[in-house]
């Protein structure tokens, strides 16, 4: 039986859908107020960031950021000098990765558990 090969438009095209459900997941976090799902692309490199942290971040000021609950950069295409079978495994790589998130995104709103944590103080410079 013949395998089902994708062509590199059709991975693209798969990577950027699949960054899509991300990008809707992160909203839905963020207006039930859960916690901070953040995201940013960065279209000349077709690349996006997607970063959580806990609803209670405060970002700047006295208080030290926590860690990301999840991070991931992902590449949305592929570098010139890779061969088709690199490409397809770096998909795999990535379909793989932004699945793992969307399944950790979807726990998160099915829980619909805000999570905090206890915030630090910035050390004295």
């Amino acid at each position: 039986m013949a395998k089902l090969t994708l062509t590199k438009d059709e991975m693209i095209q798969n990577m950027y859908l699949r960054a899509e459900e991300l990008i809707l997941k992160c909203l839905v976090l963020n207006r039930r107020g859960l916690v901070q799902a953040d995201f940013s692309a960065s279209p000349h490199v077709q690349a996006m960031c997607f970063r959580v942290f806990p609803a209670n971040t405060v970002w700047g000021g006295k208080y030290e950021i926590p860690a990301p609950l999840a991070h991931l950069d992902i590449k949305l295409d592929f570098y010139e000098f890779m061969d088709m079978a690199a490409q397809h495994n770096s998909y795999s790589d990535a379909m793989d990765e932004m699945e793992t998130l969307g399944m950790y995104l979807d726990l998160l709103i099915a829980k619909g558990k805000r999570i905090d944590v206890e915030l630090k103080m910035e050390a004295a410079q």
